[in-house]
């Protein structure tokens, strides 16, 4: 029975962690073993040699696909027109993808079901997706084409400098990595279907200051028993008090 039991439980736990959110600080993992409770450290391990071997070889696989789907069918004898074509395509699709994001936001906020959260973000990311890869072809083949064309050295060179010292001014060198791994659907209400585009708001825009918040307390014992000390705390003026009795 107890045997029984364990095995019931094991394959109750994925998926019930299947809902819940990726903001939790720990989840439950089973390696042949129930209800072992990971720490922060084991899951960071875990996720990234998940991330490296597995998300971003899909990512790969996925970016590979589309760039040469481009090279074989969009105009493969001339390089040139090909990279054009690719930035109207990839600045098109981005300000298609805009007006989808917000439309696509509001409905999330309103509705609330994580259904329709997941369906939505894929559909956006599909398109967004898009934009990136037409726009890292448009602008490759371009520099190839056009930037120093007869020393390829010298052309990479150039712009792997020009690259990441400006990258490294503007603050935001992290963006050359992959943006780690996140599930779909799972992000804020506030930030669903959004793309993670975030420069001039963090430099003109205040973050909102809770008034509700409680009050941070503080409680101690002393002789007289459990007082708690907090912000709005006020003592009488005419009563010294002895700190060494706390």
């Amino acid at each position: 029975m107890r045997l029984k039991s364990l095995a019931v439980n094991c394959m109750g736990r994925p998926s019930k962690n299947a809902l819940s959110t990726r903001f939790v600080s720990t989840s439950r993992i089973v390696f042949g073993v129930c209800n072992v409770q990971a720490s922060k450290r084991e899951l960071y391990l875990l996720d990234t040699l998940l991330t490296v071997f597995v998300i971003h070889q899909l990512v790969v696989f996925y970016w590979r696909g589309v760039w040469e789907i481009f090279d074989v069918h969009l105009l493969p004898d001339d390089r040139h027109t090909s990279a054009i074509i690719c930035l109207v395509i990839a600045y098109s699709l981005q300000s298609l993808v805009c007006l989808i994001e917000l439309a696509a936001n509001r409905l999330c906020r309103s509705k609330r079901s994580k259904v329709l959260r997941w369906a939505l973000e894929v559909v956006v990311f599909f398109f967004a997706n898009l934009v990136g890869v037409a726009l890292w072809r448009g602008v490759w083949l371009l520099l190839n084409d056009h930037f120093v064309p007869d020393n390829h050295g010298l052309s990479a060179g150039v712009t792997h400098v020009v690259g990441i010292v400006l990258l490294w001014v503007m603050l935001c060198a992290h963006s050359v990595t992959l943006s780690g791994c996140s599930v779909d659907g799972e992000s804020p209400v506030e930030e669903a279907c959004l793309s993670p585009n975030y420069y001039l708001r963090l430099f003109f825009t205040k973050p909102a200051q809770d008034e509700t918040a409680a009050p941070v307390s503080m409680p101690i014992n002393n002789e007289f028993g459990r007082v708690t000390l907090s912000a709005n705390t006020q003592f009488p003026t005419d009563v010294a008090l002895d700190d060494s009795r706390f």
